[in-house]
């Protein structure tokens, strides 16, 4: 059976939601998180992506009032009648669920990459220190050591409630083998 990669609705738009703990992509692909796979996507489908980040933080991680927040996603979505890509906890569909050691590490370079400027802040004015990463309690590396089980129970729970839930895991093929399927389906829509 051949399974598409993903599932757009009867007018072929695709609305794709990607969650997955910080540091959950791939980086031999160039796609070292969540947000630079969803963006991966979004290009492929040639729909708008839109990093929740940076709806929900304000410049010196100051968090987003949660109706502001709602309000400006909820515009964003409406803006392109093909779809849209969307990362992050604050929505979910695509699981990206890799071994902890491996997303560890992957977080451990990002955050490195963040801290001496060769990576992108998670958004803009949020930038990461030496101090908030090693010697903060909001150490975004002390964040997925804390939340890793809940956010895989999380993902398995929501994967028995909605069969449109995927999850991707192990160290990367199955990621690469679902891009592979994405890019076939992108082939034949063409």
């Amino acid at each position: 059976m051949n399974v598409p990669a993903l599932r757009g609705d009867k007018s072929g738009a695709f609305r794709v939601h990607v969650v997955g703990n910080s540091g959950a992509g791939m980086p031999r692909y160039r796609l070292e998180g969540v947000s630079t796979l969803g963006a991966h996507i979004a290009a492929r489908l040639n729909v708008p992506f839109i990093a929740l980040d940076h709806y929900g933080w304000q410049p010196s991680w100051v968090e987003t009032d949660v109706a502001d927040f709602r309000a400006r996603v909820g515009a964003k979505l409406a803006e392109d009648p093909k779809g849209w890509v969307v990362d992050g906890v604050y929505s979910k569909k695509l699981g990206l669920d890799p071994p902890f050691p491996l997303l560890f590490w992957r977080l451990f370079l990002r955050t490195i990459g963040r801290i001496i400027g060769t990576s992108p802040p998670c958004a803009p004015g949020c930038d990461e220190s030496l101090r908030q990463t090693f010697l903060s309690k909001d150490s975004i590396l002390w964040w997925a050591i804390s939340v890793h089980r809940k956010l895989r129970r999380r993902l398995h729970t929501m994967m028995e409630a909605d069969d449109r839930v995927q999850r991707i895991g192990g160290w990367g093929g199955q990621l690469q083998r679902w891009l592979s399927r994405l890019e076939g389906q992108i082939r034949q829509r063409a």
